[in-house]
């Protein structure tokens, strides 16, 4: 996997990534959207790592379905989530917008606010 954000920028990382986050129904979704993912890639949120198989391991699946589980994820976990929700939406066109409607997004933002406050 490529390189974390150092220490000392994980903060500022996470704070940007949580307030980058749409909300679902969001007027400019699309544009916000564009703009995260962008953030994501400039940030060092996109890891270099095998996430189509690592998407179906029993991690990927907690983190994905179960808000409690991703309540209390990591920032490396987060960056696998990321970096799979990313790459999918190369492949498959909508991936980030299901996402946003389905909550997903939020409760990634949302974990990413409460890191950043400590």
């Amino acid at each position: 996997m490529s390189e974390s954000p150092s220490p000392a920028l994980l903060p500022e990382h996470l704070r940007r990534l949580a307030a980058a986050v749409p909300a679902a129904g969001t007027a400019d979704l699309e544009a916000r959207l564009e703009a995260l993912h962008s953030l994501c890639y400039q940030d060092g949120w996109v890891a270099s790592f095998d996430w189509a198989a690592w998407k179906q391991s029993p991690e990927a699946i907690s983190l994905r379905d179960d808000r409690a589980a991703l309540a209390a994820a990591a920032p490396e976990q987060l960056r696998k989530l990321l970096t799979t929700l990313m790459r999918q939406e190369r492949f498959c066109e909508g991936t980030l917008a299901e996402a946003a409607a389905s909550g997903l997004l939020a409760a990634i933002g949302a974990r990413a606010g409460r890191l950043a406050a400590g």
